[in-house]
Formats: C-alpha cells, structure tokens, sequence
C-alpha cells in the first residue's frame, strides 16, 4: 500500500496522466515508417477545411448538405462563443445527443477553443449524466432536444460547474425555461451562436498556439465493471497518430464516404465519424436517430458509404434480414443463391492471407445474379472497408458475409488505445481472427496470465482523477495492460480469447483462463450449443455442455444433425442426457481436448 501511494504522488509522469491539464510524453517511433508528425488537432482541421473549401463535408439526416467552409464556421463560432462566456482552458464541454452536424460542431469548436471535449450516452439516467458531469467539472453541455434538455433539467441544481445549457433541434416556438436563480442558464443553439465576434480570434489564436500533441483532447467515459465509469484522457498526438496510420494502411482519402449512426460518445465513432473524417476530409452522413431499429439500411443506401464501422448486432441483424428473404424465395431461386454465394464464399476465402489465390469459375455470373444485388439492398455497393469493432464478432456471421463477397475485417481495441490495437488489412487478413497489431503498436502476450499487452503512439494518457486506476493498467514505460487474454499465430494474427478477469483460481493455485478452453472445446463439438468451463478454488475443471434445443427442449439445428449422425434415436435434451451414443460423443470430445490442453492444470 505504501508503495502505491508513494507512485500516486508521483503522477504525472512522463507517459501518465490523471489532470485534465496535464501534458504527456510523445511514445518513441518505433520505425521510421510510422515517425508521424504530431499533430495539434484544431490546427489540422482548419488546414483540411481550408483545402476543401465549398466541397461536402457533410450531410444532415433529411439531406442537408454542409460545406467544409461552413463546417469550420460553425465551430469557430462556438469556440467564439465559449470564450465569450468566460470558459477556460482545459474546461470540459459535454454534448449529449444523437448523431448530427451540431455534434461535430460542438466538438471541434470546443477543441479549438483549448478546451476538452465529451460526451454522454443519450440512454444514460440522470444519475449517470449527474456523475459524469460532475466528474469531469463540465462547464457547459449542448443537448439534443425537448427529451435531453428535460433530463438534464432534472439534475441542473445539482451541477455547481455548469453554467451554461444550449439546446438544438428544437421547435423554435417552445418557450425555453428561464430560471431565475445562480445555476446554469439555459439558451438556444442560434442564440449561443450570436454571442460570437472577430474580437475572440486572437484569444482563440493565442489558446491553440499553446496546445501540446500531449495535451488532452477528449475524455472517453468507459464503462465501469465494479464501479462508477472511469474518464480515459485522449491525447491530440493519440487521435492524429490513429488517423494517420489508418490514412496510409486503408488508402483513406476525401473521396470516402462514412455513415454516423453510432454513439458520438463511444470511441470508435468517435474515431471514424468525428476525428477522423475531420481531419482526412472524409464526407460525413447522418443516419436517422433511429437507425438501429429499423431505418439504418435507408441511410446506406443514400449514402453507399465507401467506410462501414459496426458492432456484430448490427452486421447479424443484416444477415437474418438476408437470409429470411432467401427462406420465402421459390425452390429454384434458393438453389441460384446457394450456387452464387458459394462462388462469393470461395472468392472472398481466397483473398484471405496464406489462401492460394484462384480464379473461381462463375464468379462474375454470381454477382450479377445475386451478390451484387444483395450489396445493393444492403447499402454497401460502393464499400470497399467493413470493419467490425467493440465486440468479439462469431465466425459464422464473417463467413456469412464472405459468401456475399463482403470482407469483414475487424479490429481489436479499446477507448484506452484510442480505438484501435489490432486490425485487419486488405493485404492482412484471415476469418476468425482480430488481424495483426496495428503499425506504430507493440501488442504482446504476457506469459503465465496471456494478457495482451500494448505500447504505441496511441496508449492513452491515464484515467482522469484516478491515479489508482492509472496506476493497475500503465505502466511506469508505457505499457497497457488491456486485461483480455489473446494468442498470436505464426503469422502474428491475433485471437482474442477472454477477459483476464474470467481467469478460475484453482485450489492448487494456477490460472486457468475458461473462454479459451471453452472456445476449443467448441471448435472440436459444432453440435454443442454452449461449454462452461468450472473449477475456482477446485481441483481440477469440469464442464458444463449444452446443446441446441427448441422452446420445448427438444433438440434442433446442429444438436439433431448430431443426433441422426450417431444414429441416436433420442430427439430431447433429457434423452440424450441418457444416451450412450450421445454421451460416449462428449466424453470423446473431452478426451480430444485434453490431448491438445497447455497443460496438467488446463486438463
């Protein structure tokens, strides 16, 4: 304990931070190809608006189109704004709200105004608004509508920082309140805007020219496990590093096109839809608020993005959509669409890294017949990136995809790399995978736990007012502990295989981590619904295996495929308990595991 809070009064330190004030050292190139420049973000986006001039930058939800001149206005006139008002440097400004213009506006005038950008969940309760807000001493928060503003009503006594609420989207005939006591006013967007002049350009000038790449530039609210969430410190130099790997890796350029569906909030929109597109002058589509439940693939198909950014959910909602259209069709037009996308599957599986290329007969007629349609009705024509992010995504749902002649590549990370650590590539990919470690990032495996550990440009700078925390993920060199377990294969493709807190403590002391066991037990048993793998503070594992069952327990799917290639007569998942077909099946299987296991103690 001593010696914790002896590092605690150390902090900061050269790589680690926990004020919002505080300014980092620059992790060293690791090679000459990733020795990027270090960016001041507000400085590169005035340089890329300036470049881009009359051209989109973005578009609203009902079609709206915003110039990038007219992007950089609209933010320079909130960073205007903001000084006009009394903020300071390093003062935090929060936005809760969906994905639109003013959001982006929000963030980079916010930025440029030498101040800290965040954001707040539009689910979160009022108590969890209350926490963030106050945890990060916001000064001034710009709410999305009638709904957001009420929530935010509620708490407004309570937040001794905030002084100023600013509504957008909101019918210019509803009266605002005017509360008559000292807490935060509450003002209209157009009206906050008008509050700006020249006369705070040289203040503005002055407060970027400050900045250092060390700087923080964002604070991502991560969700707590056994707590209140943590505020991971974004650095400047963390964002243009991300943004300028990916540019080169990914041939990023402004001629692609992105669509904001996701939570401002989280870090991969962040990342993508605000950073990102900013500074590499990608065109911004807004979807619908609604996108998630129903209107996204409209907002694709007006946009045909060149860049798609999803979690699994969204990309398995597609694949049932798909497949339940292809389960209506007649007989013969079922058979063409198992012939085209077995064409698209052996296509795309050739482009896989180590995969031999070939040419597949038919392919062409495949996508004319069906895969071209099918990218068409989906919105994804024109995509030539599909990335999965934020969650593990199951083989299946890839190989789905693949047999569309639809890549998935997917990326491991987390708000503390600045999104990514590992991704796929064009030229680096394989199904089943979370790709090779990002250019720029050391990603290794610990021994003894198999805790992935990380080390780049992009590490974070600490968890803001948490030295503690800061403290059990970084260390004194840089390095994260990112606390998921993973293994990398001979061609440096990682797997992901758990949490390290998932780890069982067996009555002889070692660490087990189950989710790699489980996951190989299923590898070896496609007919197992689920492996549960037990043994804390035991002396050896035991399993529990499931199988696939319909709402009256009897068995389905892979679980009665199983059952007719034993040549078991049981069809219920109490039968099958009971048949020495079935139960002679999983004692094999155990027995096959344990043949390959790591060890005695994984046994």
């Amino acid at each position: 304990m001593n010696c914790i809070i002896s590092l605690m009064n150390q902090l900061p330190d050269l790589y680690r931070a926990v004020h919002i004030h505080d300014v980092v050292g620059i992790r060293p190139d690791l090679s000459e190809d990733t020795a990027y420049p270090r960016w001041v973000i507000p400085k590169e986006f005035k340089r890329c608006c300036e470049e881009r001039g009359d051209a989109v930058a973005m578009v609203s939800c009902d079609g709206v189109e915003i110039s990038w001149k007219s992007y950089y206005d609209q933010s320079h006139r909130f960073a205007q704004s903001l000084l006009t008002v009394g903020v300071q440097p390093f003062d935090t400004i929060t936005v809760i709200g969906f994905n639109t213009p003013e959001y982006l506006f929000t963030v980079m005038g916010s930025i440029e105004a030498g101040c800290v950008a965040t954001g707040i969940y539009t689910t979160n309760t009022p108590d969890a608004c209350l926490y963030v807000m106050n945890h990060c001493k916001s000064r001034v928060i710009v709410v999305n509508g009638m709904a957001l503003l009420n929530k935010i009503l509620s708490i407004r006594t309570r937040l001794p920082n905030l002084t100023h609420i600013i509504v957008y989207n909101m019918d210019a005939a509803t009266p605002l309140p005017q509360p008559s006591d000292a807490f935060a006013t509450v003002e209209s967007w157009t009206s906050f805007l008008s509050r700006g002049s020249a006369a705070q350009d040289a203040l503005i000038e002055s407060r970027v020219a400050s900045l250092q790449p060390g700087n923080c530039l964002s604070l991502i609210y991560t969700s707590g496990t056994t707590g209140n969430p943590k505020a991971a410190m974004i650095s400047h130099d963390n964002v243009g590093f991300v943004c300028q790997v990916i540019r080169d890796d990914f041939k990023l350029s402004n001629k692609d096109r992105v669509v904001s569906y996701l939570p401002l909030s989280h870090i991969a929109a962040q990342m993508i839809d605000i950073f990102a597109a900013a500074l590499l002058g990608m065109t911004v589509f807004f979807a619908f608020p609604d996108a998630l439940k129903g209107s996204l693939a409209l907002s694709l198909r007006n946009a045909r993005p060149t860049v798609f950014v999803a979690v699994p959910r969204v990309y398995e909602k597609m694949a049932e959509m798909v497949a339940a259209k292809l389960e209506t069709a007649s007989w013969l037009q079922r058979k063409v669409a198992a012939f085209c996308r077995k064409k698209g599957l052996l296509h795309t599986s050739s482009l896989q890294l180590g995969a031999k290329p070939r040419k597949v007969c038919f392919y062409k007629l495949a996508c004319k017949l069906l895969l071209n349609k099918v990218k068409h009705v989906l919105g994804l024509d024109a995509a030539k990136l599909l990335f999965s992010a934020a969650a593990p995504i199951e083989l299946s749902t890839v190989s789905f995809f693949a047999s569309l002649d639809l890549p998935l590549f997917e990326i491991y990370g987390m708000s503390e790399t600045a999104g990514p650590a590992t991704f796929h590539t064009p030229q680096r990919w394989r199904m089943g995978t979370a790709g090779p470690a990002m250019r720029g990032s050391v990603v290794k495996r610990q021994e003894g736990s198999g805790e992935i550990v990380v080390n780049g440009r992009h590490v974070f700078m600490g968890y803001l007012e948490m030295p503690e925390e800061t403290l059990r993920v970084l260390e004194k060199d840089g390095v994260l502990h990112s606390g998921d377990c993973g293994e990398v294969d001979a061609d440096g493709l990682w797997r992901i295989t758990g949490r390290l807190k998932e780890l069982i403590v067996t009555a002889g002391g070692e660490n087990i981590p189950p989710v790699l066991i489980e996951s190989r037990v299923k590898q070896l048993a496609p007919g197992l619904s689920n492996v549960v793998v037990i043994g804390d503070r035991r002396k050896y594992l035991s399993a529990l295996l499931t199988l696939y069952c319909d709402e009256e327990n009897r068995l389905a799917g892979p679980s009665l495929e199983l059952a007719k290639q034993l040549g078991s007569s049981a069809r219920t998942a109490e039968e099958a308990c009971k048949d020495a077909s079935f139960l002679q099946y999983c004692a094999d299987v155990i027995q096959q595991y344990n043949a390959c296991s790591f060890s005695n103690a994984q046994k």
